[in-house]
């Protein structure tokens, strides 16, 4: 969300270039002028990966997609907080200066965390909100999707934090 400005875009990536995280965006760059991947899936991975490398020294569990995972001193930032270079006690980070950089995703996912939750009764009914349905839309057409027959019927179900977060998981 932070790099991509909320997926308006308008820096130096480009939304074709499926570089959700600014990966290889470097100051002075120009317009396109950063890392390129295959698919949004890859893209994902590529940002994830990187996350990765700066809070573990783990070993990867998928193919590496990220060109810069080499780079990170692998295990500098076990923190959010600490992805600002300036933040972090270890002279290192994701963002260059990047005062406040950490914090600043810690407060985009306080205001996720504190949006309003659809009520079970609204779900039942099948009352999915339209940004939902364009996105599985837009994932079917990318092919990210590949049995919307399953999944489509499923739009207005919940899921845990667990569950995301093992989705997350196997994309590494």
């Amino acid at each position: 969300m932070k790099e991509t400005g909320y997926f308006k875009y308008g820096g130096i990536v480009l939304p074709e270039q499926n570089n959700y995280s600014g990966i290889g965006a470097l100051n002075n760059n120009a317009k396109g002028e950063a890392a390129v991947f295959e698919s949004p899936r890859i893209g994902v991975r590529a940002q994830i990966q990187h996350l990765k490398a700066y809070a573990s020294t783990e070993a990867l569990k998928q193919p590496c997609a990220d060109p810069r995972f080499h780079l990170v001193k692998r295990g500098s930032a076990k923190y959010v907080e600490w992805l600002g270079y300036e933040d972090n006690p270890n002279g290192t980070g994701w963002a260059w200066p990047g005062k406040g950089y950490g914090y600043s995703i810690v407060g985009i996912l306080k205001g996720i965390l504190q949006e309003p939750k659809e009520s079970k009764e609204a779900t039942d009914t099948g009352n999915v909100p339209q940004w939902q349905k364009d996105a599985f839309k837009k994932l079917v057409e990318r092919k990210i999707i590949n049995s919307p027959e399953f999944w489509e019927g499923r739009l207005g179900e919940t899921i845990t934090i667990g569950e995301v977060m093992g989705i997350l998981a196997n994309t590494l």
